[in-house]
């Protein structure tokens, strides 16, 4: 237990999702668990890199189903994407995701938050691998130091 001073503190961040479209996203922060089904499950925090709404975040759940169960191959088309191993037998290792970038389109859809509230959130759909030239480019622009 411990005391926190909030006085004269305002209350900050903007958590409304991003607009429905196509963006580059780089992920920041892994968190490993299981799904409610006991299933390997890795929350990521991605963000989105580059315009109007650079460095806004995205959360998105990867589940590691089973093959033969319906939606085993997510997973591994999120390994490709990423540039992780997914062919054969692979050691999933989420730390070495960080930094990795991906394309996806996102939409925007509605939940139920804890305390029964209905919130919006952003999906991703259509992960896909950045453009090789797309990458280079925008590695180039954070290596830039500015004068």
């Amino acid at each position: 237990m411990f005391k926190v001073d909030f006085s004269g503190v305002e209350e900050s961040g903007d958590f409304s999702p991003a607009p429905a479209g196509t963006y580059t996203l780089k992920v920041l922060e892994i968190e490993e668990g299981k799904s409610q089904r006991g299933h390997n499950m890795v929350n990521v925090t991605l963000a989105i890199v580059g315009g109007s709404f650079d460095g806004k975040k995205v959360f998105h759940k990867v589940t590691f189903i089973p093959k033969g169960e319906p939606g085993a191959g997510f997973s591994k088309h999120w390994l490709k994407v990423i540039g992780q191993p997914y062919e054969g037998e692979v050691t999933v290792s989420p730390l070495r995701w960080r930094g990795a970038r991906l394309e996806a389109d996102l939409s925007v859809e509605d939940y139920e938050n804890k305390e029964g509230v209905t919130k919006k959130k952003n999906k991703l759909e259509n992960i896909r691998a950045v453009p090789l030239d797309k990458a280079q480019e925008d590695k180039k622009q954070e290596e830039q130091v500015p004068f």
